[in-house]
C-alpha cells in the first residue's frame, strides 16, 4: 500500500473567489503532508526530492543541507528519517519515514504542477 493510501490522504483544489488554490488533506491528521504542503515551491520541492534520495541511496554526506524545515515545523534530513524538532529546535518530538515523505513530495509536487496551477517556481 502507498503512503498516500495508507496515510487516507486526498489532494485536491479548491477555488476561493475565482482562484484555484491545491491543498492536500489527511483523514488521520497526518503530520507528514501538513508539513509537505507547506512548501509551494516547485524547486524546493525537487531539492528536497533529490536529498531524500541520496539519503536513501546511502549517499547522506552529498547531501549540501539538509534542513527539511518549512513553514514554522522544523526538520531534518537524516541518514534513516526525517526528524522533527519543537519550536526551539532543542528536543526532538516526531521522526518521518524518508521513503514516504519521498513519495508524498513527489505526489505533491506533481499535483501543483498539474492544471490548474498556482504555484511559485
Amino acid at each position: 500500500m502507498s503512503a498516500i493510501e495508507n496515510k487516507k490522504i486526498k489532494l485536491f483544489n479548491k477555488v476561493i473567489n475565482g482562484t484555484s488554490y491545491k491543498y492536500a488533506t489527511s483523514e488521520i491528521d497526518d503530520p507528514d503532508i501538513d508539513h509537505i504542503t507547506d512548501i509551494k515551491s516547485i524547486i524546493t520541492l525537487n531539492e528536497h526530492i533529490a536529498n531524500i534520495e541520496l539519503a536513501i541511496n546511502g549517499n547522506f554526506e552529498l547531501i549540501e543541507d539538509p534542513d527539511f524545515t518549512a513553514g514554522e515545523q522544523i526538520a531534518y534530513i537524516t541518514e534513516t528519517n526525517i526528524e522533527f524538532y519543537d519550536q526551539d529546535a532543542q528536543n526532538i518530538i516526531d521522526y518521518g519515514s524518508l521513503q514516504d515523505f519521498l513519495e508524498l513530495l513527489i505526489a505533491w509536487r506533481d499535483f501543483l504542477m498539474e492544471p490548474p496551477c498556482k504555484v511559485q517556481k
